[in-house]
């Protein structure tokens, strides 16, 4: 998963950082999820938030 979100990220163009305050959320826990995401995942309305924020389906990430 974190690769398919890590990709994701990068083809919208965006910054760990520009995702996370999109989402609402902190960049470091933006971070844990690209970085760990086998153990570490998002609630569904926070993962809801990085899907929109990278203007892609929860599927293609999560």
């Amino acid at each position: 998963m974190n690769e398919r979100l890590k990709a994701q990220r990068k083809k919208a163009g965006l910054t760990q950082k520009q995702v996370a305050k999109q989402a609402g959320i902190t960049e470091r826990a933006y971070q844990r999820y690209e970085a760990m995401a086998e153990t570490v995942f998002p609630d569904v309305r926070i993962a809801k938030k990085i899907a929109k924020a990278l203007g892609c389906l929860i599927e293609d990430i999560f």
